[in-house]
């Protein structure tokens, strides 16, 4: 799969997306999150509570995209996903975080992490946004 480097540049210049998964009710649960890419471009990193609806979702159907959008320009990646309960995931994305938003995470007793591998991308960048 490949990420355009126009379409990369949207999402590392996004410090939000908006972040869909199928629900139980095989509706569209879609819900705004901080993200870390990887600087691979292989995988993409949300961090979350263990008891949202989110990491529910994705362990239910392994499946969810992430949409970043500036001005009339957006990118959108189609994504397998599950959930990653790790703590050597958990640390290495937590300081990747304080990296990527100059703060560390809110603090929490327990995180999980949604890792994303993106398996299609969509997009259209207007040339004067980039």
């Amino acid at each position: 799969m490949t990420i355009t480097d126009d379409q990369w540049g949207l999402f590392l210049g996004s410090k939000q997306a908006t972040l869909s998964c199928m629900s139980s009710e095989f509706g569209i649960h879609s819900v705004l999150v901080n993200f870390v890419p990887s600087p691979d471009r292989f995988r993409l990193f949300v961090l979350s509570r263990p008891s949202s609806r989110k990491v529910a979702n994705i362990e239910q159907h392994h499946v969810a995209s992430l949409l970043v959008s500036v001005g009339t320009s957006y990118a959108s990646l189609s994504c397998t996903a599950h959930v990653d309960r790790s703590e050597e995931l958990r640390h290495s994305v937590e300081q990747m975080f304080s990296a990527r938003y100059g703060r560390p995470p809110r603090v929490a007793d327990s995180r999980v992490i949604l890792v994303l591998e993106p398996i299609r991308s969509h997009g259209q960048i207007q040339k004067d946004q980039r």
